[in-house]
């Protein structure tokens, strides 16, 4: 034999048994149980808005800069003013800076609650959010949309159909089936979020399937804490394949990193995967 092809014969031997050393230690790897995620990617949703550089939340600005963060929606709150306007809050009320008073926003009208110092701002309506979110390219979930009925749905239905359906979730708490069904009768292809529920289990499994059709998505959007990994593992596979899985609201980068391969979308306070 030549020393050429004795040679060609210990490269291959050596390439073998390289690359059976690496797969060996990347099977070995506790941290590789991540490397078949449930959904390829994730949409980092700022809580409430992104809360820095002196913007509060549910404002137009804090809105502004989660866009500059990184995240792709934001999620907030809706309150309604005495002349049916809704305005960003999460709570019904708050509390005058200037005065400690608390504001009770039903009480008043848009024109009145501009008079109040909302945490050193005036109170945002759902109208200037969505303006903002559509000039700089974010989304928005819509929480608590099973309260609005009526007027008031028909109120957010106008101002998202100028902002957009596509650039829409609507968060339903608990098994609200009539109120995601008058969604679907709006938008066919609405991405519904079911959120507040503690945990996982075979009749939430249940709900979100028989809720799903084939042109929406439904998302769970789940506590982290109370949703550990092998409880996902034993149930993500009994879910049609248009649902997926959300989780708020976190703010430790461990646990992001954790949650993050499970996660079509995370909703935080301060992280976006454009930080991690």
């Amino acid at each position: 034999m030549s020393n050429n092809s004795s040679h060609h014969i210990l490269f291959c031997v050596l390439c073998t048994s390289l690359f059976l050393f690496f797969a060996i230690a990347s099977s070995c790897d506790d941290s590789k149980e991540f490397l078949t995620p449930f959904t390829p990617s994730i949409t980092s949703v700022a809580h409430r808005g992104y809360k820095k550089h002196g913007a509060v939340e549910n404002t137009a600005e804090a809105y502004r800069f989660a866009k500059d963060a990184g995240f792709q929606y934001g999620e907030t709150d809706i309150q309604w003013t005495k002349d049916n306007i809704p305005v960003c809050c999460h709570d019904n009320y708050f509390i005058d800076k200037g005065t400690s008073d608390t504001v009770t926003i039903g009480q008043y009208t848009l024109d009145e609650l501009r008079h109040f110092n909302y945490h050193g701002t005036t109170i945002s309506t759902l109208e200037e959010v969505m303006d903002t979110c559509k000039k700089y390219g974010l989304g928005l979930y819509l929480d608590r949309f099973s309260s609005f009925e009526g007027d008031r749905r028909q109120i957010i239905y106008g101002l998202i159909d100028n902002f957009g359906k596509e650039n829409v979730c609507y968060l339903f708490g608990w098994y609200q089936r009539s109120g995601i069904q008058q969604v679907l009768e709006y938008d066919p292809n609405a991405q519904i979020g079911i959120l507040y529920f503690k945990t996982i289990d075979p009749a939430l499994v249940e709900f979100a399937n028989s809720i799903s059709t084939p042109t929406n998505k439904v998302l769970l959007d789940l506590e982290h804490g109370t949703n550990p990994i092998d409880t996902l593992k034993k149930y993500q596979p009994l879910l049609n394949g248009n649902i997926s899985l959300g989780f708020f609201t976190i703010n430790n980068k461990r646990t992001f990193m954790k949650y993050l391969p499970y996660a079509t979308s995370i909703t935080s306070d301060q992280i976006s995967e454009k930080m991690m």
